[in-house]
């Protein structure tokens, strides 16, 4: 039976700092700031669901390896819940502070007082988006509100039900 280790192995080859990563390997072509910082976000927010799609695919192949070779398989239905659960455990556990920082910093705003064009209020990690502006609002509302309830609300939530 897989055991929680094994799966936190294999996850920790991702980088959990928010400033790094994939960001930099998927996304050099794009030019502009404010598409890449969008497709940042939304690339952030599917990595942990694609993760274990790929866990749960590795397991069922290491499953059938064994059946092959004539070795106890995962053929109870109760195997296979816990192989899902502890998948999803596993992946949401160590995506999640990256997760919440990414959601949260939607909301994160600095003001910057400048002489010519007086006190502005920016996104602090897009400073080239005005915060409660159209395109923050958009941001807010399309990544910033679900992945909030999704993963920093949900995820803690969820697992508490399930474990």
């Amino acid at each position: 039976m897989p055991t929680l280790s094994i799966f936190t192995t294999l996850i920790s080859i991702f980088p959990t700092d928010f400033n790094s990563g994939f960001s930099c390997i998927l996304l050099n072509n794009i030019v502009d700031p404010k598409l890449k910082y969008e497709y940042e976000l939304l690339i952030g927010a599917l990595i942990p669901w694609i993760y274990l799609i790929l866990m749960i695919l590795l397991i069922i192949f290491i499953d059938k390896i064994k059946k092959s070779i004539k070795k106890e398989a995962l053929t109870d239905k109760v195997k296979w819940s816990r192989v899902i659960i502890v998948c999803m455990v596993a992946s949401f556990y160590n995506f999640y502070m990256y997760l919440s920082q990414s959601s949260l910093s939607i909301f994160s705003c600095i003001t910057i007082n400048d002489y010519q064009m007086g006190t502005k209020t920016l996104l602090s990690t897009m400073t080239d988006i005005e915060c409660w502006e159209k395109d923050h609002l958009q941001l807010i509302f399309i990544y910033g509100l679900p992945t909030l309830i999704m993963y920093v609300i949900g995820i803690p939530i969820t697992f508490i039900f399930f474990i």
